[in-house]
């Protein structure tokens, strides 16, 4: 139910974005792929950090003045992805003790892009696009990933967890991850004949994904689009 009406939703905000394309605002639906994870943070703490491939779907509205100047946004449904190794917060032998040998999340979010651009002219039906600009990122849903603990000081015990709840099993625990994030992004775009583009891009949080870790979202991604 709660996914025919998200599809109810998404179907009736398409019919006034297609209203603005007649008014100069042109529309473009989108999907891809993106090689996401986490950077940054404490490094005694998480280690090993691992990106992992997603997916995103998307529509965006843009506006180009007289001047090739390129005003854009839209929304994205994404879904991301990480992993990387937790060391105990205690002290064994003179080091740190490894807590979490394995740690993957994946989550399916909503994106809202802001993307100032210029539109340059590379021939008769072929433009470049470069864009910088911000975003901002709802998490809606945790998808559960293998997670493996040391106990004893064997990897012994494995499970799925759910990356928005915490965790806690004797002295070994994992903080849930924030659902909000604003971040920073940059992207290239080549458009053929006015329909058809590509776009590659990076991206990269503000906000500590993680309270107990301190890292960051992190994100590179290509997309498919075509221009309504």
């Amino acid at each position: 139910m709660k996914n025919l009406i998200l599809a109810l939703l998404i179907t009736a905000s398409l019919f006034p974005l297609c209203s603005m394309a007649q008014q100069g605002v042109k529309v473009d639906v989108h999907t891809g792929a993106n090689l996401s994870g986490f950077v940054g943070g404490k490094s005694y703490a998480a280690q090993d950090q691992k990106m992992k491939m997603g997916a995103s779907v998307g529509v965006g509205v843009s506006y180009e003045t007289s001047k090739n100047f390129v005003y854009s946004s839209g929304f994205d449904f994404l879904m991301t992805a990480g992993g990387y190794t937790v060391m105990s917060d205690y002290l064994s032998n003179g080091g740190l003790m490894t807590a979490f040998p394995s740690v993957n999340s994946r989550e399916v979010s909503i994106q809202i892009p802001l993307k100032f651009g210029y539109d340059f002219t590379l021939g008769e039906k072929l433009h470049f696009m470069p864009s910088v600009g911000a975003y901002g990122r709802f998490s809606m849903a945790a998808i559960k990933e293998n997670v493996t603990e040391s106990t004893d000081g064997k990897s012994g015990n494995s499970f799925k967890w759910n990356s928005f709840n915490n965790y806690q099993h004797n002295s070994n625990r994992l903080e849930g991850y924030k659902r909000w994030d604003i971040g920073g992004l940059i992207e290239g775009k080549f458009v053929y004949a006015n329909r058809y583009a590509v776009t590659l891009g990076y991206s990269r949080g503000f906000i500590d994904k993680s309270s107990q870790f301190n890292f960051k979202n992190n994100s590179y991604h290509l997309t498919l689009g075509y221009t309504l």
